[in-house]
């Protein structure tokens, strides 16, 4: 799972300047699908998991029914090609989280953890001097910071890979991290992007909300994190 992390954190660089990249999220999903073919008998299904199975299933046969009424036929490999697309997050989504179910070897987290933390300075440090030095690492001018990009192809991506990292730093909780966790939000700010301070309010107004009721436990913060994440990456 650690190998998985860090090629999505790298892909959409790898896809910049290897264009066959561009067909690794459509293989990735194939993957995931035939390993949860084969892991599904195996496992013990969760509510949400049970809930994403019946949505795909639900929206291949909304689309192949509609089809059908319609009299709109493509050739099938063109449908196969849709549904896979459509369903692609999930399939990658369902494959992680039950395949976590085992947990992660404490040392595969803490190398997570300081890749984490490296790559949030130097995130932090590129998005800082960009705002000085034209690195060719940002876009136009939105009130007075220039939206920074880093090596990805739009904001959004980067924007998706900071919230992953600050993810595995807030799941481990640990005080050492809150430097880190501020610079990230400093490269957030530097994305320019609505759905990054969204983001930044959420993870900030859940602590200051925990810290006041303590009767609520820490899952339901992590759990709130893991649906802002989903939401990021779509």
């Amino acid at each position: 799972m650690s190998i998985l992390f860090y090629f999505l954190v790298f892909e959409n660089i790898l896809e910049r300047f290897i264009p066959i990249m561009k067909y690794s999220d459509e293989v990735l999903a194939l993957l995931s699908l035939a390993v949860l073919i084969i892991y599904l008998p195996r496992v013990k299904l969760t509510w949400i998991h049970v809930g994403i199975i019946s949505s795909i299933i639900l929206t291949v046969l909304v689309g192949v029914i509609s089809n059908f009424i319609s009299g709109v036929w493509m050739p099938s490999i063109a449908i196969w090609k849709d549904i896979l697309a459509i369903n692609k997050f999930f399939l990658v989504y369902l494959f992680g989280s039950i395949v976590l179910q085992q947990g992660i070897p404490i040392q595969s987290f803490r190398r997570l953890v300081t890749f984490s933390r490296i790559y949030l300075v130097v995130l932090f440090f590129f998005g800082l001097l960009s705002q000085f030095v034209n690195l060719g690492m940002t876009r136009e001018k939105r009130y007075f910071i220039k939206s920074f990009t880093f090596l990805y192809s739009h904001e959004t991506f980067l924007v998706s890979v900071v919230v992953a990292l600050l993810a595995i730093l807030l799941v481990q909780g640990d005080q050492k991290n809150i430097p880190y966790i501020i610079l990230g939000f400093i490269v957030l700010i530097f994305t320019m992007r609505s759905k990054a301070i969204v983001f930044m309010m959420v993870v900030v107004g859940l602590n200051i909300f925990l810290r006041k009721h303590s009767r609520y436990n820490r899952d339901l913060f992590l759990g709130i994190i893991r649906i802002s994440c989903i939401y990021l990456c779509l």
